[in-house]
């Protein structure tokens, strides 16, 4: 039986443009010539480069415990406060604490107040506008200065 030529299209696939060309087209025909004889559904989703280990690692090394360091040496131990069941309640100054405070607050820098920003689902571009907003939003809403990536490759000792 031939291969079946499929036509070239665009459509959207999860809000993204997705073009089924000449390539996909090579890699149906590689896939079909393989395959065992049945009724095979053959179907494409997008691909999302994940954040990178190395991202991580500055954020939560670099900025995080850089923020932490700062604002603890010059005695703030808390971030603010929050109500609950008709209390304040201090947040104190912690990596989980910092982290969850500036990931809520690039969230409503960016329009999407009340979303939770997720690193596990987070790609290398979000992860990298996260990272520039927090290096800029650090020095003027609370004074803390930490260091630039590359300084901390420097100083973990790579490249």
């Amino acid at each position: 039986m031939p291969a079946k030529r499929l036509k070239g299209y665009m459509q959207k696939l999860d809000d993204q443009p997705f073009a089924f060309d000449e390539h996909n087209q090579r890699m149906f025909d590689a896939f079909e010539a393989q395959a065992p004889k049945g009724c095979w559904q053959v179907s494409y989703k997008l691909d999302i480069p994940p954040r990178t280990l190395e991202q991580l690692g500055y954020w939560y090394g670099g900025v995080i415990e850089g923020m932490i360091e700062q604002l603890l040496e010059r005695g703030d131990n808390i971030l603010g406060h929050k109500t609950y069941l008709g209390k304040e309640i201090p947040i104190l100054v912690n990596k989980d604490n910092c982290d969850d405070c500036l990931k809520a607050f690039y969230m409503i820098s960016i329009g999407k107040a009340g979303q939770k920003f997720t690193k596990g689902n987070s790609n290398i571009d979000e992860m990298s506008k996260l990272i520039d907003w927090a290096l800029d939003y650090l020095p003027q809403k609370w004074g803390v200065y930490v260091m630039s990536s590359e300084e901390y490759k420097r100083l973990k000792g790579g490249r």
